[in-house]
Parts: C-alpha cells; sequence; structure tokens
C-alpha cells in the first residue's frame, strides 16, 4: 500500500513546464516515454555497460513520478527509505524548502508527520 501511495503523485509534483530558449528541448525533439514505453524496451535494467543515472542539475533532487516508477521498476530501490534519506541530507545542508517537500511526501506516503 504503501509503494503504490509513493508511485502516485498526488498534487505534490509540479508540472513539467515548457522549455526555455537554449534549453535541451527547445533545441532538440524528443518524443516522451511513458512508464509502459520504457517497460516495453526491455533495455531498463543496470548491467556491466548500462550501471549510472546521468540527470541535469537543473533537475530537483527527488525524480518527477514518471522517472520514479521507471526507475523503481529498474533497480527495485526503497522509495520510502530514499525519501528518508534525501530529507536527512537536505535537513543537513539547509535546503529548506526541498526538505519541507519530503515531509510532505513521506507524510502523504506513510500517514505520519515524521514519516516513519
Amino acid at each position: 500500500l504503501m509503494l503504490r501511495r509513493a508511485l502516485d503523485p498526488g498534487s505534490d509534483f509540479d508540472p513539467i513546464l515548457p522549455p526555455n530558449p537554449g534549453d535541451w528541448l527547445a533545441e532538440h525533439y524528443e518524443e516522451g516515454q511513458t512508464h509502459d514505453d520504457f517497460i516495453r524496451t526491455g533495455k531498463n535494467k543496470p548491467d556491466a555497460l548500462r550501471n549510472t543515472i546521468y540527470r541535469s542539475d537543473a533537475r530537483p533532487m527527488s525524480f518527477c513520478p514518471v522517472c520514479l516508477r521507471k526507475i523503481h521498476h529498474s533497480v527495485g530501490f526503497d522509495v520510502i527509505d530514499r525519501y528518508r534519506r534525501l530529507l536527512l541530507f537536505h535537513e543537513n545542508i539547509g535546503f529548506t524548502d526541498e526538505a519541507r517537500w519530503l515531509q510532505k511526501r513521506l507524510k502523504r506516503i506513510t500517514g505520519h508527520d515524521n514519516g516513519k
């Protein structure tokens, strides 16, 4: 039940805005990819050649709902543990907005204020 809530975006995620001039997607067309498209590719498990996840510095540290489901399918990590660890990291370095979002997200998933 908690995993289902963790993979359900609810209202916690902001929509992805159109790219700005100079952004990759403003300059290069890419078709979007749904979770089902990702599963059908069959190339979604880490191996000796494909074992690194690359992300843009401009992106938030939390995956969007679709990417979260893709990564969870590929490597099977514990979403709640990831959010808890990210929360500690953000609190320790003073990223209060990110920590607040993670607290809210954990409360939605677990049903508790402290995310436990």
